[in-house]
């Protein structure tokens, strides 16, 4: 499944939660795509690892020259920038006084930079690169 239908289909299966990725029945946008798949994964709430995403979407780790919301990010994979999107500008955008986004507008993105066929263990490379946002070198 793609993961923009993904994070669609999660949002009503799971609350929405900014800083854990899946814990009981709330999580992030990448944890609400994860549980929408069927796939598990163990609470994690502090200190998690992308490496559950990475697995289903592999092109999740190609590096973004620059973020949609042009916060300085540094170094952060598409996953990353993702999980940034929603914990800051979706859940928290008064508290870090960043421009608000909605969840609608995330999956949006996310549509827009992700392959067109989103098989786990599919070169997302050549396909984010040909998608609407420019790939870095890692």
């Amino acid at each position: 499944m793609k993961l923009s239908d993904a994070m669609a289909t999660g949002r009503v299966l799971l609350h929405a939660r900014a800083g854990i990725f899946v814990a009981g029945n709330s999580g992030c946008a990448l944890g609400m795509a994860y549980k929408a798949c069927g796939l598990t994964a163990q609470d994690k709430i502090v200190g998690y690892t992308m490496n559950d995403c990475f697995d289903a979407w592999p092109w999740t780790m190609q590096l973004p020259k620059t973020p949609p919301c042009g916060c300085d990010i540094g170094d952060y994979n598409l996953g990353q920038a993702i999980t940034h999107l929603f914990d800051t500008h979706v859940m928290k955008p008064a508290e870090f006084k960043v421009e608000a986004w909605t969840l609608d507008q995330l999956i949006d993105w996310v549509r827009s930079v992700e392959p067109a066929e989103d098989a786990p263990g599919s070169d997302g490379a050549l396909a984010a690169t040909e998608a609407h946002v420019e790939v870095g070198e890692k």
